[in-house]
């Protein structure tokens, strides 16, 4: 009897762990990363192309920080323990400043940075250290500490990218007390994590925190773009391979300076077409600017280094973009605000050309001018080659509940479908990611959410094309009359009429009911 009752025990327990565990398409429930009640600070997520997603977060542990790893695979079940798998809990910092701890590689392993003081715990000297996990969660690298193990008075935004070789490189600065300065640096690992070279490539004044971003740049060349000048410019640096440098001198990609000299709250630099970049940031006047760098480390817009401002008369947020490649164009999203009254703000979409002119002759608004909500952590993803999907979180000032949602608009800025709502709790959130588009059917969200009580919580989503464009499923009533009627593709790209193939159909009715269904036409 007892064995009998240990194995429907142990059924029982696999049971209720996939039930609570898998992606589920109830936005009341969402999948739970963390476990409730365990405070956690930075996190981070990435999907490789086979559907895994990683998810890293750093936990508080005693007087030092505890760095954990959690893999769900593509149902949405957690593969490690609970509480994540502890990578490390070296010496460190109770605080950190990291701009990627978590990249994965072209065979969809993860790679992970992680800083402390490892090799010289009592002078506290900082270093990152890299680790390689499979998708299966076994170690593949034990840790491999850069620079050679020597460490530094401070160091600070640590970020990753792929050679073409197969190899990895890392930039980060960091302060040299002796010599009163601060310096980039970068070193290449390969394949096996055995370093390849490691080189200073630029200087600034001590403690100026130049805040670097890297890029493969393609033809075998990396790209890394990094603050200066305590945050009044960005400068440019492109080297072959073998870490040899392509052009005598840095350029000034950016030269309007930041609204914050926290780098990481008021910029971000991400990949962009051609190998180059896009650089989306608040300048030191409180605008949202737009910048496109080329993959030989040049502005590409007609404005120089100033960028694109996408705001007019009001301030604003920071803006979000990505590359329509239909048309050789960008469409930015951005929060204009009032700065007097910084509870009366918007949502705005504007598109852009390859060079820089504004596409449309007014912005698109997402989310009118009001007092009763304001908008934060937005980001902007391409859904097909004609669609964008916009994600965005809306906080009530009345209520002080946050939202999270997703909205469709193809690429003449009209709004496709309705806006999802893919977390309906009524609680407090923040810090919404949104992932590319995967495998061409889904994206994968994350926030923090104070559901459980007074500490945050990860919680994530799986949002289908189709709900990502608004489709929504409804029983039809033959008795009510149609008002209108739109064509969809089967991926959630708006048609002008039914095509050969399967449609969605979505039909709204004389009540405002919708009914959305499949179609085939022969």
């Amino acid at each position: 009897m007892m064995k009998i009752f240990t194995l429907m025990l142990a059924a029982f327990l696999m049971t209720s762990m996939t039930a609570h565990s898998q992606w589920t398409d109830d936005y009341g429930s969402n999948t739970q990363i963390t476990p409730t009640g365990l405070g956690y600070y930075e996190s981070e997520m990435k999907t490789n192309n086979d559907g895994i997603t990683y998810v890293f977060f750093i936990v508080p542990s005693g007087e030092t920080l505890s760095m954990r790893l959690q893999i769900l695979d593509k149902d949405g079940n957690k593969i490690l323990s609970r509480g994540g798998k502890t990578i490390s809990q070296e010496a460190n910092k109770t605080w950190t400043v990291m701009n990627q701890y978590l990249m994965v590689d072209n065979e969809g392993n993860a790679i992970i940075a992680v800083p402390d003081f490892r090799t010289a715990p009592e002078e506290m000297l900082s270093t990152y250290t890299i680790y390689k996990y499979s998708p299966d969660g076994t170690q593949l690298w034990s840790g491999v500490t850069l620079n050679g193990g020597i460490g530094y008075d401070a160091a600070a935004g640590l970020t990753m990218c792929l050679s073409d070789d197969g190899g990895y490189v890392f930039a980060y600065e960091y302060t040299d007390a002796s010599a009163q300065k601060d310096f980039v640096r970068v070193e290449k690992l390969d394949k096996d994590g055995t370093s390849v070279w490691n080189k200073v490539i630029a200087e600034d004044g001590y403690f100026n925190v130049p805040y670097p971003y890297i890029f493969n740049a393609g033809d075998g060349n990396i790209m890394v773009l990094y603050v200066y000048g305590g945050g009044s410019e960005i400068k440019s640096h492109v080297m072959n391979s073998d870490g040899e440098t392509l052009y005598s001198e840095n350029n000034t990609v950016y030269s309007e300076g930041l609204a914050s000299s926290k780098v990481w709250e008021v910029m971000h630099i991400n990949p962009g077409p051609d190998n180059g970049a896009l650089i989306t940031c608040v300048n030191s006047s409180y605008n949202g600017v737009f910048s496109y760098i080329k993959k030989d480390g040049t502005p590409a817009f007609v404005s120089g280094t100033k960028g694109v401002t996408l705001n007019d008369s009001y301030a604003s947020g920071e803006p979000a973009a990505v590359y329509c490649s239909k048309d050789n164009s960008f469409i930015c999203s951005y929060k204009p605000f009032d700065y007097d009254n910084s509870s009366y703000q918007g949502l705005y979409l504007k598109k852009i050309s390859i060079t820089g002119e504004s596409l449309w002759t007014t912005s698109i608004p997402v989310e009118e001018m009001k007092d009763d909500y304001k908008y934060s952590y937005c980001s902007i993803r391409n859904l097909t080659e004609d669609n964008v999907a916009l994600f965005y979180q809306k906080y009530d000032n009345t209520t002080a509940v946050v939202n999270s949602f997703v909205v469709t608009y193809d690429n003449e800025g009209n709004k496709v479908g309705d806006a999802l709502q893919f977390s309906t709790t009524s609680t407090t959130k923040e810090n919404l990611r949104s992932s590319e588009l995967i495998d061409g059917s889904y994206f994968i969200t994350m926030w923090d959410e104070k559901r459980n009580g007074s500490n945050y919580t990860l919680y994530m989503q799986k949002v289908p094309v189709d709900a990502a464009a608004g489709i929504k499923s409804v029983d039809v009533n033959t008795e009510k009359n149609i008002i209108d009627t739109e064509y969809y593709t089967i991926s959630g790209e708006r048609l002008t009429g039914p095509m050969k193939g399967v449609n969605i159909v979505r039909c709204v009715y004389d009540d405002n009911t919708i009914v959305t269904r499949k179609v085939v036409i022969k």
